[in-house]
């Protein structure tokens, strides 16, 4: 057969630049082609059309002694057309380069060290993907039409030029040595070279090797920025990456709750060293099949090597289970991931306590802490800053009310900004910001205590000015905590107990709750009122372990915790006489521990003051007194009671009301609302009327029977409303 070359390579091509990576592409391609024409001539006659690569017939058979004969007369040719072209080739490459073309494969084969044989066997493998016309060919060669994708072996035999395998001196080597190093990198693991996805377009696109692929996602450093907190953990991280030896392969294990900074730090570090990173997400791959996970495993991995990047994988907690399969499972990831690259983060919820996995890897550990006060007054200091706010707010005063990491607080962010899209203003109060605040937040607290909506604030909260002002000032110690703790340097003198107790005494339907509601309101902390039920248990340890569970919840909030009615668990304290004694004196200890222990706010309230020991007084930050309103204090709550709203008669006599009913202020606020529904059923204003009728109900709910001297001078308004043994009062 007359020589090829010139018809696919004429020599003028020598050195002329490629126009486009098509044309390179075609050039491979092509480079390829001459081999398996050559290699196609020699088969039988009958078998073969060569000129227009049409396939008539394929007969089994073996090659007998004449096509022997061909093959090495054909073989001289073939690989010196081979050699010529493959030198045009890489003469126009190199004209090409010089002008920064780039050239996917050729970058492929400088990165992977690629000799000619294996750059061969990645070039089948494309064309038989590639064109249909070239996959039957391989089917011919291969006489087996089943089988259109080419196998090492024909790989070998094309390259080579030889009709059979065992000519080729230690083609059992040889082609082991192909399948480790292509299967690993290019190719799908067998005989039949399958290649990778990802890589074929890589390839034949010459753009990145891009992947859609559920549990992948790729980070490149384009605009590395700065952190503006906690940048000193990915610096340590590069200061290792940088010292440690690189023919070793590091594993940094990072551990810390969801939002805390794990993936912010890796993209930091891949900031600092330049490098590209490949997220292998454990959490959205485990669940498919094992076939599945191997191949995303893999696929990942060669991504890292087309990239130079590393490889960080993320929720590695979801296999921490101790489960004999897991921890199979485990080691064999650590040990696949090692093989393509030097350094493996791994970021995991847990702090790792399987310490096997270590045995024999370098590994370095990482707990992610908190953002200090100041760290997140920096951090919500960004936030304000990029939000349009109606209201003044204080950094300082959300750093103090929210123990928030930097997730979060970006989160409140978009959180926000999407709140003042939404709204139309544009812009957010103070109390829509730390609404958004609270979407943040997850916590099971709903299953021992309920949410209540704090409407009150101080105006309408009647006290003595002592009480008030006491109140406030327990306002003030979380609303200047930043300042005393953290300016000031006590955190150096108070180990624990930064939070605020509080114990509201005095007889129902004083204001307890409502003060509780105020402190609330006034600081924007979502309060909770604990369900006693739920907490407080017959059996030895259950309400200490369900107390602990409380505190624990709240803590991921910082919530107000409102314990209503609290001699349940603050009774005085018994002799002890059984265990049941001594559990109910471990119990009132336990909590009171964990109200110190609480940075945030507990409020108690009780009834009868006379009935908690005097020694849990020195472990309560305020103990308030809420007396039995004063008739000045009653008309205060009886004129704060009606909303402006309200259709109210001018000529209602509030004097009067709170002179002649001794009655508390849950009585009053009783009062006016079945007053203002009378008024709405007669369609009218609430006059004096509705009133005293409404005030008569509630008395007798307490028993009382009421007589015409307790009405006095609007008795009158009430004689219709009165039994027959009270209207004989009037006669």
């Amino acid at each position: 057969m007359e020589s090829i070359l010139n018809n696919f390579f004429p020599i003028s091509n020598l050195g002329k630049k490629y126009r486009s990576y098509d044309e390179y592409f075609s050039d491979i391609l092509k480079q390829a082609e001459m081999l398996i024409i050559y290699y196609l001539d020699c088969l039988p006659t009958y078998a073969t059309k060569v000129d227009d690569f049409r396939i008539s017939n394929i007969l089994a058979g073996n090659i007998d002694n004449g096509t022997k004969n061909n093959f090495k007369n054909n073989s001289s040719t073939a690989k010196f057309d081979f050699r010529q072209a493959e030198f045009i080739i890489s003469s126009r490459v190199d004209a090409s380069k010089k002008d920064g073309m780039f050239f996917s494969f050729e970058y492929l084969s400088e990165l992977l060290e690629l000799n000619s044989i294996e750059r061969v066997c990645i070039i089948f493998s494309l064309m038989s993907k590639y064109n249909s016309k070239y996959a039957n060919l391989f089917a011919c060669i291969q006489d087996d039409l089943n089988n259109d994708t080419p196998t090492y072996g024909t790989a070998l035999k094309l390259y080579y030029f030889v009709s059979d395998l065992r000519e080729i001196k230690d083609f059992y080597k040889q082609k082991k040595d192909l399948q480790d190093k292509l299967s690993t990198f290019c190719l799908n693991p067998g005989e039949y070279m399958k290649i990778d996805e990802g890589l074929y377009n890589f390839i034949i696109s010459n753009a990145r090797y891009d992947v859609d692929e559920s549990g992948v996602d790729f980070y490149y450093p384009d605009d590395p920025v700065k952190l503006p907190v906690m940048d000193d953990i990915a610096e340590k991280i590069y200061y290792t990456y940088k010292n440690i030896m690189h023919d070793s392969t590091v594993y940094y294990y990072i551990s810390g709750r969801d939002s805390i900074g794990k993936r912010t730090q890796v993209k930091r570090f891949s900031d600092l060293a330049e490098k590209a990173m490949i997220f292998i997400d454990l959490k959205r791959v485990k669940n498919t099949s094992q076939e599945e996970f191997d191949r995303i495993i893999l696929m990942a991995c060669r991504m890292s090597v087309i990239y130079k990047g590393i490889i960080c994988v993320t929720n590695f907690d979801v296999l921490q289970n101790e489960n004999e399969d897991n921890n199979k499972l485990i080691e064999e990831l650590l040990s696949k991931l090692g093989q393509y690259r030097n350094t493996i983060f791994l970021l995991s919820k847990v702090k790792l306590t399987d310490r096997s996995i270590c045995e024999g890897r370098i590994w370095v550990d990482i707990n992610m802490r908190y953002p200090d006060k100041d760290e997140s007054i920096i951090l919500w200091s960004n936030c304000i800053n990029r939000l349009t706010l109606d209201d003044k707010v204080n950094a300082f005063e959300l750093a103090n009310k929210f123990t928030f990491t930097p997730g979060q607080i970006v989160g409140t962010m978009r959180m926000a900004y999407k709140e003042s899209i939404w709204n139309g203003r544009g812009s957010l109060t103070k109390k829509e910001l730390h609404h958004c605040a609270y979407t943040q937040i997850v916590h099971n607290l709903s299953k021992k205590a309920d949410l209540i909506y704090a409407k009150y604030d101080w105006s309408q909260l009647v006290l003595p000015d002592d009480q008030a002002n006491m109140l406030k000032n327990a306002c003030n110690q979380i609303k200047y905590k930043h300042i005393v703790y953290d300016k000031w340097g006590m955190n150096k003198r108070i180990a624990y107990g930064k939070g605020v107790s509080m114990l509201f005494a005095g007889p129902p339907g004083t204001g307890k709750t409502m003060a509780a509601q105020v402190i609330a309101n006034d600081l924007d902390i979502e309060i909770y009122k604990v369900d006693l039920s739920q907490i407080v248990s017959k059996y030895i340890g259950e309400t200490e372990k369900n107390l602990n569970e409380l505190f624990k919840e709240a803590k991921k909030t910082n919530v107000i915790l409102f314990f209503d009615e609290t001699d349940a668990i603050l009774g005085k304290r018994t002799e002890v006489k059984d265990s049941h004694d001594k559990n109910a004196n471990l119990e009132t200890s336990y909590l009171l521990q964990k109200m110190e222990e609480y940075d945030g706010i507990t409020v108690m309230t009780t009834n009868y003051l006379e009935n908690i020991d005097n020694a849990f007084f020195r472990r309560i930050s305020y103990v308030v007194h809420f007396p039995f309103p004063d008739s000045i204090s009653r008309k205060k709550i009886w004129v704060n009671m009606f909303p402006k709203e309200m259709p109210l008669d001018p000529d209602i006599d509030f004097d009067y009301l709170a002179n002649q009913f001794e009655i508390a202020g849950g009585n009053i606020k009783n009062t006016a609302i079945s007053a203002a529904f009378l008024a709405a059923q007669d369609n009218t204003i609430i006059d004096m009327s509705h009133i005293l009728k409404a005030l008569k109900y509630e008395l007798s709910k307490q028993g009382k029977s009421m007589l015409k001297e307790d009405f006095g001078e609007y008795a009158y308004l009430l004689k219709n409303d009165l039994s027959t043994r009270e209207e004989n009062l009037y006669d």
